[in-house]
């Protein structure tokens, strides 16, 4: 019974991408993200941070190495396990991604005030943007990875990754918005459930892809930054698409969404 309640859920969750062509294109964006971007970081990462602290003998020590091994030894952690605690502290550092979205969408309610055009739309397309340079970063990054001390990469992963959590709460905060104007109140909870459902299950796809790749490729770096590129294209589809819908420029008009 609770399986069918389930499935229910999903198979509502796939009818609600039916009703506005431009949520679709939003739940969609969502979706990748969850796929293609989010298991990089506890999937994809910890193995970088382990193959960096194998070869660590074989490199020359950067600042950034030896910032790192201050911190590490500061939190009274042992070399053998310092790679184990990489992963933590490229999360902390998209702590502070709210904190840059927040500024970024101030600046962007200015410059779409000033410019007399659709602060929805302005900061859609700035966040779906955004997320394609970031994607793309990271896919630089983690291609390089191999030539990289322990400090550099946490350093660049971490750089990254706050970038890409600020793009991602942008997108998400219009996203609600958007939301909000073109569904009915009593709509958006059910809304609400149906799409978490789906991109709960779109995180635990993406999981289960990287894990694949990881283990399918003779280099882990191919099969990540593959993926990396597979979502940056899509995305950069489900881009132009939005953009069409607001008549190829930023100051497209939403709809309201009626039944």
């Amino acid at each position: 019974q609770k399986l069918r309640g389930l499935l229910q859920q999903i198979v509502d969750g796939v009818t609600s991408l039916k009703r506005d062509r431009v949520l679709q294109l939003l739940i969609i964006n969502t979706l990748v993200t969850n796929v293609f971007l989010y298991p990089l970081n506890s999937v994809h990462f910890p193995v970088l941070f382990k193959q960096v602290a194998e070869r660590a003998d074989q490199l020359d020590l950067s600042v950034f190495d030896y910032m790192l091994q201050r911190v590490m030894f500061a939190l009274d952690i042992k070399k053998k396990d310092m790679w184990r605690n990489y992963n933590a502290l490229v999360s902390l550092g998209g702590v502070a991604g709210p904190f840059l979205s927040n500024a970024l969408i101030y600046m962007l309610e200015a410059y779409s005030t000033n410019h007399k055009a659709c602060q929805l739309w302005v900061g859609v397309n700035f966040g779906i943007t955004s997320q394609i340079a970031t994607m793309a970063l990271l896919a630089v990054v983690v291609m390089l990875s191999g030539n990289l001390g322990a400090g550099s990469l946490v350093f660049n992963l971490v750089g990254a990754w706050i970038l890409m959590i600020a793009v991602n709460n942008i997108v998400t905060t219009y996203f609600n918005s958007i939301s909000q104007e073109r569904l009915q109140h009593k709509e958006r909870g059910r809304f609400i459930a149906n799409i978490m459902t789906i991109f709960n299950l779109g995180s635990i796809c993406g999981s289960l892809l990287f894990g694949w790749v990881l283990s399918a490729y003779d280099n882990s770096v191919t099969g990540s930054v593959s993926l990396l590129i597979c979502g940056l294209v899509i995305k950069s589809v489900l881009l132009v698409l939005l953009r069409k819908e607001g008549n190829g420029t930023f100051a497209g008009v939403a709809r309201p969404h009626s039944d």
